[in-house]
């Protein structure tokens, strides 16, 4: 049996000499981009193709905000994050 082939772009290695602060802008640059493809694609989920509920669409907007919220509050040290969850909608 054939190994299905992969569509993920092989892994860069990172340049040398980088600095912590290098990495994290380069490899913020990648992830925020990432997320705000996905969420513009839970957008498309609006389209006449679908049918949803208004519950559906406050909690998928409560979970973005709530995981948003936890993400930034892992950046202020002080702070402990609230842990990953299943997602169900």
């Amino acid at each position: 049996m054939a190994k299905p082939t992969s569509t993920r772009k092989p892994r860069t290695p990172a340049p040398v000499g980088e600095t912590k602060a290098q990495k994290f802008s380069r490899l913020a640059s990648v992830r925020v981009s990432k997320a705000l493809k996905q969420i513009r694609n839970i957008g498309n989920l609006s389209g006449n193709g679908y049918e949803y509920t208004p519950e559906q669409v406050v909690k998928i907007e409560t979970m973005i905000r709530d995981v948003t919220k936890a993400a930034i509050a892992r950046f202020d040290k002080s702070q402990k994050a609230a842990g990953e969850e299943a997602i169900v909608i």
